[in-house]
């Protein structure tokens, strides 16, 4: 938001450069008729320009605003704490997993083994 408020008050002072660039060459006398109108319709143009684009940063700000109104409803319960101690594997409960595991699995195959060689014979 901060941005876009920079964007629009960089906008606005070359909007007043315009103006006043426009300002001198009306008053200017060293021009002739021709090239006044025609840098002052190179400077309209380029106002028109700025001028589009500071009224769409505007209504960006003002969609900007309303959705952090519509924002505001929310309240914080709780704040995020951090743990008190890092979070790790339990290297224990691993070990006695895989071996009570592995001792299935060893028993499984004893007898797996012992009924396909019942079952050849």
């Amino acid at each position: 938001m901060n941005i876009l408020k920079e964007q629009i008050a960089e906008f606005e002072k070359n909007i007043q450069e315009i103006e006043k660039t426009k300002k001198k060459i009306s008053a200017s006398e060293e021009l002739s008729e021709a090239e006044r109108q025609f840098q002052t319709s190179l400077l309209l143009s380029s106002s028109v320009t700025e001028r589009e684009l500071y009224n769409d940063l505007t209504e960006q700000i003002n969609i900007l605003q309303l959705s952090l109104n519509d924002c505001q409803d929310f309240k914080i319960i709780n704040y995020a704490q951090l743990p008190i101690a890092p979070i790790k594997p339990r290297k224990e409960l691993n070990i006695v997993i895989a071996g009570v595991l592995g001792l299935f699995v060893g028993i499984f195959v004893a007898f797996f083994l012992e009924f396909w060689q019942k079952g050849k014979s």
